[in-house]
């Protein structure tokens, strides 16, 4: 399959040796699995871009970058984002953990920029740590995305290691890219989830057994996955050392 075409019709194609081939999944038939404009009001989101940096130096031991998928709105979006960020509070302690979530298109187009290895949200999140990390640098990043935001989280990582900078860990939630273990990420420090019937990470029609496992509670495909968000923080917890 020809890199160009497939990026007209696919979610994600062949972009490298390293990145998996997906089947033929036409743009239009992909809007319908993905989230839709969602009615979060700006309070949560507002809450979520900084969730708990509430010391008097204003950092945290921990902070999570999070990635949203196409088309939500916001920077947490609606499916993963704000249950995540409770969950990470709950578990960590609200005032351990800063939780930001990285302001990007989030588009359609971005499917395509991403899968170049390089768009507008893997480049604000690269930026979004070189800042924490900056005025905080003593703080554990650990990143995480959903959908659109996993092609995110990965090319992001890449790019924080090629600056010199680290991150202690990696997660996301039906990620076209679940196969791949982020740059710089340990593989112990890396989870993914990918739901029964999702054809975004599950190789198209073929679910997430054809992927390496069905890793997920989610029963909507790639709408379910804010049924992860306790696991995933349990992760993140098990990680933060």
């Amino acid at each position: 399959m020809k890199t160009t075409q497939a990026l007209s019709t696919l979610f994600l194609a062949g972009l490298s040796a390293a990145v998996p081939v997906w089947p033929d999944y036409s743009l239009t038939g992909l809007s319908s699995l993905l989230p839709t404009g969602s009615s979060l009001t700006g309070s949560a989101d507002a809450a979520a871009s900084s969730s708990s940096a509430t010391a008097a130096s204003g950092c945290t031991a921990y902070t999570v970058l999070f990635a949203r998928g196409t088309t939500e709105t916001g920077t947490l979006g609606t499916v993963v984002g704000p249950g995540l960020q409770k969950a990470v509070q709950s578990s960590l302690g609200a005032d351990q953990v800063t939780m930001k979530g990285t302001s990007y298109p989030a588009d359609m187009a971005g499917i395509t920029s991403e899968a170049t290895g390089s768009g507008p949200g893997s480049k604000a999140m690269t930026a979004d740590a070189t800042s924490v990390l900056s005025s905080c640098p003593d703080t554990k990043i650990i990143l995480t995305g959903y959908s659109q935001g996993g092609m995110v989280v990965h090319n992001a990582a890449k790019q924080i290691k090629a600056a010199g900078k680290s991150v202690i860990g990696a997660v996301t939630f039906g990620d076209p890219y679940v196969g791949q273990l982020p740059t710089g990420v340990d593989a112990a420090h890396f989870d993914s989830f990918c739901a029964s019937g999702d054809s975004v990470c599950g190789a198209g029609s073929y679910g997430c057994a054809a992927s390496g496992g069905c890793k997920s509670s989610s029963t909507s495909g790639h709408l379910g996955y804010g049924s992860d968000v306790n696991a995933a923080a349990a992760f993140i917890k098990s990680i933060a050392v």
